[in-house]
């Protein structure tokens, strides 16, 4: 009888307690509450209507936004939408308690078990986001699903730990052009990272940028993607100079012109 009262009163706890903020949301014991208007999580950012990870997707399948709810809809198989969204959900809310029933996604078909990853990674202990990560470079290996490649590519680039440079790196070489053009953002998106060991040699995200470059693999789309990510890399007479080059050298127009437009920017 002990346990069934505990159990009442969390869950009522979660469905009365006021929302503290609705991007990223102080740690809860066991859930926050939702509130209103946009939110976020640290790997996925904004999540937004229409995007089928919103709260709304949940409470229009007949699922409440609390403990009972997200764990019936991280249940139902049958409806991956229902468990896309209530991993968001969980992030969101900070709910911890969901840990072993978000664990046992990561075994999940790929699209739900990215989710889960990235849910994992974002509360788990660091032994489960070691085991997270371990998910997505998985995911990112794997050609048969490029949209989902896309998604382990950008969350390991905001997950920002260095044993994902070379999975990110591998990616700049997949048949997929979206593949890769997310490998370009996501390799940018080491921010302090400069100047730090990877692999025992010494990354710089302008000398990643800068292979890309001159990757004679790298397509056009890739390279003026490239020319976009080095723009927004802090000023430096190194980063100038690169884009001069490009402006001056590189074959497709297209590139030389995105190049040209950024110098000096």
């Amino acid at each position: 009888m002990r346990a069934r009262v505990l159990v009442i009163f969390t869950v009522a706890a979660c469905a009365r307690e006021p929302a503290r903020r609705t991007l990223a949301p102080r740690i809860q014991p066991s859930c926050g509450a939702l509130g209103t208007g946009g939110y976020a999580t640290p790997l996925r950012g904004p999540v937004t209507t229409p995007d089928p990870r919103a709260a709304a997707t949940l409470t229009r399948k007949g699922f409440a936004l609390d403990m009972a709810g997200l764990t019936r809809a991280l249940a139902n198989y049958q409806d991956p939408t229902a468990q896309l969204a209530a991993l968001t959900a969980s992030s969101v809310l900070q709910c911890r308690v969901l840990l072993p029933r978000i664990e046992a996604l990561l075994t999940a078909p790929p699209p739900t078990a990215v989710e889960a990853a990235a849910t994992l990674a974002e509360l788990g202990n660091a032994a489960q986001a070691t085991q997270a990560r371990a998910r997505l470079h998985e995911a990112l290996r794997d050609p048969t699903w490029p949209e989902v490649q896309v998604t382990a590519a950008v969350y390991l680039g905001r997950a920002g730990d260095t044993a994902s440079v070379a999975a990110i790196r591998a990616a700049l070489r997949s048949p997929n052009e979206a593949v890769r053009l997310q490998a370009v953002v996501s390799l940018s998106a080491f921010t302090g990272f400069d100047g730090r060991a990877v692999d025992g040699n010494t990354f710089t995200r302008l000398a990643e940028l800068t292979a890309v470059l001159g990757d004679p693999a790298s397509s056009w789309l890739v390279r003026r993607e490239a020319v976009y990510q080095v723009a927004r890399l802090p000023a430096s007479n190194e980063r100038t100079a690169l884009l001069v080059r490009v402006a001056a050298d590189d074959a497709d127009e297209r590139v030389r012109r995105a190049a040209s437009l950024r110098v000096g920017r």
